[in-house]
Parts: C-alpha cells; structure tokens; sequence
C-alpha cells in the first residue's frame, strides 16, 4: 500500500526535476534564452549573432523529448 506521504516525498523529488520558464512563449524563445543564460553566445561575435537560427534550435530541443510548451510557459522535465 502507498501512503500519504511516499506520495507526497515522490512529488517533492518530481518537482525538484521540473524548471519552468514563464517567459518563453516557444521553443525559439527558448532556444534563445537557453543559447544566452548558458553563456554559449559569449563566444558568437555580435555583427553573427543575427544568423542565429532560434526556431531550428528550439526545434532540435523540443525532439529531444524533455520540453512541454503550454499556455503558461515552457516547462523541462530534468533527469
């Protein structure tokens, strides 16, 4: 039998694992945040960084299985 609280610990473990992301309305939006937190466009010159292709990098992270656009946001489920 499962009690209350496995259920509840089991819970609290899950949401550790689940970021969200308000202000992302789409993957490319995502891409981009993802792309500029991480640091990764330190290392892209200015006058190249307009040839950055968000949509298809948002689109290369949403097949990777790990992503959920919703009307709230874009959530990541961790591992």
């Amino acid at each position: 039998m499962v009690t209350k609280n496995a259920v509840f610990m089991r819970s609290v473990a899950f949401r550790k694992r689940l970021f969200h992301y308000p202000n992302c309305e789409d993957m490319a939006d995502m891409a981009e945040f993802f792309l500029y937190e991480s640091g990764a466009m330190d290392a892209v010159p200015e006058e190249l960084r307009d040839y950055i292709d968000f949509e298809a990098y948002g689109n290369n992270l949403y097949t990777s299985g790990t992503f959920i656009e919703t009307n709230h946001g874009i959530y990541e489920i961790g591992w």
